[in-house]
């Protein structure tokens, strides 16, 4: 039986994750969030902000086989405006976190954004150059797990998917826009290569069961899209109005956080060491439509 932590259980990866380690015979989770949720399936719930002070001292008596730690401050605005916010929580708390469970085999998840998005394509192994306070402190967790936690997986990616409740992700945002006949923006110009939260949370059970060698890998899905043809393809598996999608490009407005235009990853890595995990785009889509169906009344 493995005893596993999950941080953040209420987002949106929190919650797949939850529900894909719900369907294991051989693992027993202690979710944490800072709000209860009905909808995170775990053996305990404990409510906690990891940005308070002692906050460990909630799990130090436990051990854990396992830390997933998928808590984090998305938006990119709020973390501009709250430097010490995003670095408390992002830095500071997975400093912590790690430290405590040191011997524990420990899953962050950080983020493509850790790269410019000057060229794209990028390697586990390329120079870093985060453009935001959010990417910046993402990056700066990366460190604090690789000092702290000697076993450790570092998942540089872009997700997508859906809340419960609803929130405004992207792909919830276009996705109800085009529901209700209302026109979208889908910029041309910023690409990525977007994986479901649903396949995140098989990969992430896949390091568990398989244990290849600890590090970073890029956890991505094999097309790059621009953001345009990810609401294309959207639309299309969904039976929506592909005509109601308007192509554009990302508008410069210095007020905004900076949002890198090219942020596709290359997945060989990680492809090479789990080699029986599907990362299509067209997958990804198959489990999205199954778990609407499943959630769609509260969607």
């Amino acid at each position: 039986m493995k005893n596993i932590l999950l941080t953040g259980a209420s987002g949106m990866l929190g919650r797949a994750a939850a529900d894909y380690f719900s369907r294991q015979k051989n693992c027993r989770v202690t979710a944490t969030a800072r709000n209860f949720s009905l909808f995170v399936n775990a053996e305990e719930f404990i409510t906690a902000d990891l940005t308070e002070p002692n906050f460990s001292e909630r799990f130090s008596p436990r051990k854990f086989d396992v830390v997933v730690h998928t808590a984090a401050l998305t938006d990119l605005e709020k973390c501009k405006q709250n430097p010490h916010l995003a670095k408390s929580l992002h830095v500071e708390a997975t400093a912590e976190l790690a430290r405590q469970n040191s011997k524990s085999i420990f899953i962050y998840i950080s983020t493509d954004s850790v790269f410019d998005g000057q060229t794209g394509n990028y390697t586990e192994t390329d120079p870093t150059n985060p453009p935001s306070i959010y990417a910046k402190t993402k990056l700066e967790g990366e460190n604090a797990v690789a000092e702290n936690a000697a076993n450790h997986y570092i998942l540089r990616t872009n997700m997508y998917g859906f809340h419960l409740p609803p929130r405004r992700s992207l792909f919830e945002w276009g996705f109800h826009q085009l529901k209700r006949g209302i026109l979208i923006n889908g910029f041309a110009d910023v690409i990525f290569s977007p994986l479901y939260v649903g396949q995140l949370a098989e990969v992430i059970g896949s390091f568990i069961e398989n244990q290849p060698p600890f590090g970073i890998y890029n956890t991505a899905s094999d097309e790059a899209l621009s953001k345009y043809d990810f609401f294309v393809k959207c639309a299309e598996k969904f039976e929506l109005p592909v005509n109601l999608i308007s192509k554009s490009n990302l508008p410069d407005d210095e007020s905004l956080a900076v949002r890198p235009r090219r942020t596709f990853l290359r997945n060989d890595k990680i492809k090479y060491n789990l080699p029986n995990v599907n990362f299509s785009f067209a997958s990804g889509l198959d489990l999205l439509e199954k778990d609407i169906k499943t959630f769609e009344e509260y969607l």
